[in-house]
């Protein structure tokens, strides 16, 4: 509520299932700058996160998200878009993420993730970091940790 008060220039574009009732009610949504969409279907996200400028990860940090590794974090990458969010350890372990703490970090973050969403090197390094992440970058990682492994398409994995 507060960021998208500080920063009414902003439209808030919220997409997902309400698994808490977190939202009914808040003041949040009464904002002119903010919509819930509620779930959407799979297939249809990256059209909505095409128009983005700046992608969040706003979770409330509790035992769960502090262990959660949200894949929409490399969807985000892959997407070429900033990412802001809270200090999950997931989110926190690249330093292409801005990690938020108050609403006015928020709203700060805003601003500097809007001045790099343009940069083709930001962007080029948030893209490579996906790649990194993949299922195929990551199986590639772990069998060039084994010993005899085969590597490469074909090769048995």
């Amino acid at each position: 509520l507060e960021v998208a008060r500080r920063r009414p220039d902003w439209s808030f574009l919220l997409i997902g299932p309400m698994y808490d009732d977190s939202l009914r009610g808040n003041a949040v949504l009464r904002r002119p700058n903010v919509a819930w969409l509620g779930p959407r279907p799979y297939p249809t996200l990256p059209g909505y996160l095409s128009t983005f400028t700046v992608a969040m990860i706003p979770f409330v940090i509790n035992d769960i998200t502090a262990a959660t590794s949200p894949l929409k974090l490399y969807e985000f990458f892959a997407a070429g878009k900033p990412v802001i969010s809270t200090p999950m350890p997931e989110c926190a372990a690249f330093e292409e993420v801005l990690v938020v703490r108050t609403a006015e970090e928020f709203a700060d973050a805003l601003d500097a993730s809007r001045r790099v969403s343009t940069d083709p090197d930001f962007v080029a390094r948030l893209r490579a970091v996906a790649r990194g992440n993949s299922w195929a970058g990551r199986v590639e990682a772990v069998l060039r940790h084994v010993p005899d492994a085969p590597v490469g398409k074909g090769k048995g994995y």
